[in-house]
């Protein structure tokens, strides 16, 4: 009987703790994001962290993109600097989710990727409903967005096969100590702001740890 006891308590404690870090689906904006029309927008993942959550209407499982924005670590969201990636990726077939996070500087980034993390752990559990395959996800990340989902890829979460860097600063990003998701880094050959040579190092140290890393440069 003791035993009985302790284990409906441990799963009600599982349960709890489920249920926390997967709230249910509660579109908060049912128009959107006003970038693309058919948007669930502003769905809370954790706390008042929301995403905006985009699903082909033609039902098969393609691959859905988690879209990290930029803005120097301190500015952006899940709609400002993202709005023509959003497009592309809607045109192209793609699902994706568009995710806010904390912005607290350079020095808080670990704040972000515990947010980001929240994100994927909830788009996973709530696939179903949202009609997605959870074994096929890709980061996608802008600016500091890019160094998030830099550092997300090396940690190899659950479910995500590949990583698209766009213009990275490459400011706290550490080689990868393992073979990792397949990388895409693109990166303008003429910004002044973040040197291209970060970016070709951080695919270079992919391709040596022993994965998959495609450079290009636009321009």
């Amino acid at each position: 009987m003791e035993l009985l006891c302790a284990l409906a308590g441990a799963l009600l404690l599982a349960t709890s703790a489920y249920s926390q870090v997967c709230p249910q689906i509660r579109v908060g904006n049912p128009d959107g994001n006003y970038i693309v029309p058919g948007v669930q927008g502003n769905i809370a993942y954790s706390g008042d962290y929301a995403l905006d959550a985009y699903v082909q209407r033609d039902g098969s499982r393609r691959p859905s993109v988690i879209v990290i924005h930029g803005g120097a670590w301190s500015s952006g969201s899940r709609v400002a600097h993202v709005g023509q990636i959003l497009e592309v990726l809607t045109r192209a077939g793609y699902n994706w989710f568009s995710v806010d996070y904390r912005l607290g500087g350079l020095a808080h980034y670990e704040d972000a990727l515990t947010d980001l993390r929240s994100a994927l752990v909830f788009i996973r559990c709530r696939a179903t409903e949202f009609g997605i395959d959870p074994k096929q996800l890709v980061l996608l990340g802008e600016d500091s967005g890019a160094d998030l989902a830099a550092m997300l890829a090396a940690a190899r979460p659950t479910g995500v096969t590949g990583a698209v860097l766009l213009g990275g600063l490459y400011q706290v990003t550490k080689g990868p100590a393992a073979a990792m998701p397949d990388l895409l880094v693109v990166h303008g050959g003429s910004d002044d702001e973040a040197p291209i040579g970060k970016a070709r190092r951080h695919c270079d140290e992919a391709i040596k740890a022993g994965g998959r890393c495609r450079f290009g440069s636009p321009c």
